[in-house]
């Protein structure tokens, strides 16, 4: 609920809140920000060996489904290390034409 919201124009009060219950409590490791406009670019997930767990895996399930359908890009990453991430990290600001 930090980063998507429930369109509240498509469904009943009910439905909201049912929704809106789902996603309140869950959350993203990181956000990659544009520098100067604050405007979100991505969603970071740093997975380690609890995301192997059953319930694990249906929240990260949840979740991707939850950022594909408002649009996010994300990065889910379960060897993280700074090494790991900065290829897909400029990926996806070429991907935007923030950088070249």
């Amino acid at each position: 609920a930090d980063i998507i919201e429930v369109d509240k124009c498509k469904i009943t009060n009910q439905e909201y809140m049912s929704y809106f219950g789902k996603i309140k409590s869950k959350h993203i490791d990181f956000v990659l920000t544009h520098k100067y406009t604050m405007q979100m670019i991505a969603a970071i997930e740093l997975d380690d060996k609890s995301h192997q767990k059953q319930n694990r895996i249906e929240r990260d399930a949840f979740v991707n489904n939850a950022l594909t359908a408002a649009g996010i890009d994300f990065i889910r990453s379960y060897n993280f290390n700074i090494n790991s991430l900065e290829p897909i990290i400029v990926y996806i600001l070429r991907k935007k034409n923030i950088i070249r």
